[in-house]
């Protein structure tokens, strides 16, 4: 607990007769007087099970709780959706907020997935034991990204084939014949060997189909085979990610080595990993995608948005989306129509200005909020409860100092400055 002194508040506790200032060259002000002078006491809310603790409220100095599932006050309706975001400036805090809430939520036992495009949280990840997924092929020459074409039923396999040949040869390539082709491959090979394959299998599966149009698969999956050129990304014996993931894990997908000629390739990959977790795994998770700007320009990651936004609450999954360009979010528009709860730094007038008028805020209130956000300090958001429920008030993110050393003997506090 916490014990704030307010001087107004103390004419509460007062003897009767006793000096009410001393040593003070002040007018005397009885109790009663005082009363309706003061503001009635801030309700403490309390936490919900699943919360993370985010800091103090700027202004009035109670503890601040944030729970993916029941927002910032579980005493209320249920946020509607999971998406959740951090906004701010290069400088404004909302790194330190996202690792903050993650560490936390770790230690929770839950699953946490980061996208992370410098690389900047690699070295925090591995300090607890995290697993960093490079953006490439793997150093390990047994070790793949990942084995795409797994399914339960010959239904779900052909949905795998025919995503894994969109994301390698566009949409154009998948011609009415492909798609029969590919079909008709599927099936063949569910019927003699039922269950997940490589690609190497999936070739020689197209091979024993009687039409020219298995040439443009064959063409296309033969570099990604066992033994071609970029085998690395999909059929060696061992994949790094996999749809059953350990609770209490930290996968951080370092996106700082991606090249431009991969970058598809990446994105798909990641986007089709994540929906698998998600909608048939089932497990509950946080993810956290760092500079969303960046992926909310790949179509493959604006649709994986929209799925997550309709999907993640109902199945205890949490979305944390970061950026400092909200104008990118007022053009995707399911990342704000799906958005709950937001944090909001320090941002230049304009851009908050934006980002406020996309939520449909009235024009008056969008610039007076405008105007707030732009004079924050350093670590200080805004806090936007869901739905609309409840007016915005400033947070002061806050790191116990015990937390600080803990991380400090792992070897990895350079991601913030002591409180």
């Amino acid at each position: 607990q916490r014990l704030i002194y307010v001087a107004e508040r103390a004419l509460h506790y007062l003897q009767p007769g006793g000096n009410l200032f001393p040593d003070l060259d002040e007018p005397a002000v009885f109790p009663e007087e005082a009363l309706p002078l003061i503001p009635p006491p801030t309700r403490q809310v309390f936490p919900a099970e699943d919360s993370v603790y985010i800091g103090a409220h700027y202004t009035e100095g109670r503890d601040v709780f944030f729970s993916a599932t029941a927002g910032l006050d579980p005493t209320l309706p249920p946020p509607p959706h999971a998406i959740n975001l951090i906004l701010g400036e290069m400088g404004s805090g909302k790194t330190t907020l996202m690792r903050w809430m993650m560490l936390q939520r770790l230690l929770q036992g839950r699953t946490v997935l980061s996208i992370d495009p410098e690389g900047e949280n690699n070295t925090l990840c591995q300090a607890v034991g995290g697993k960093v997924i490079p953006a490439g092929i793997p150093a390990d020459q047994e070790t793949c990204l990942l084995h795409p074409l797994q399914a339960d039923n010959p239904s779900d396999m052909l949905l795998s084939v025919r995503f894994l040949m969109t994301i390698l040869a566009g949409e154009a390539a998948m011609t009415p014949g492909v798609n029969a082709v590919l079909h008709e491959a599927v099936l063949a090979r569910w019927e003699r060997f039922p269950g997940n394959m490589s690609i190497a299998d999936l070739r020689d599966a197209l091979a024993g189909v009687n039409s020219p149009d298995i040439a443009v698969p064959l063409a296309i999956l033969k570099e990604y085979q066992k033994g071609g050129v970029n085998d690395g990304f999909f059929d060696r014996k061992n994949a790094l990610l996999s749809t059953k993931l350990d609770p209490g894990q930290w996968y951080n997908f370092d996106l700082s080595t991606l090249r431009e000629a991969n970058k598809k390739i990446i994105h798909a990959v990641l986007a089709w990993f994540i929906y698998h977790v998600v909608t048939v795994g089932k497990q509950p998770m946080d993810i956290f995608i760092d500079e969303g700007w960046r992926l909310l320009r790949s179509g493959a990651f604006a649709d994986l948005l929209d799925e997550l936004g309709r999907r993640a609450r109902k199945r205890g999954i949490g979305v944390s989306l970061v950026t400092h360009l909200p104008g990118d979010l007022a053009k995707n528009q399911t990342s704000l129509s799906m958005a709950s709860t937001a944090f909001i730094g320090r941002m230049s007038p304009d851009e908050a200005q934006l980002f406020f008028r996309s939520l449909g805020v009235p024009e008056g209130e969008a610039v007076a909020n405008a105007q707030r956000v732009s004079r924050l300090p350093p670590r200080v958001f805004l806090a936007a409860p869901s739905g609309g429920r409840g007016a915005l008030f400033p947070i002061a993110v806050t790191i116990p100092p015990a937390w600080l050393d803990f991380w400090k003997k792992l070897g990895a506090t350079s991601f913030v400055k002591p409180q």
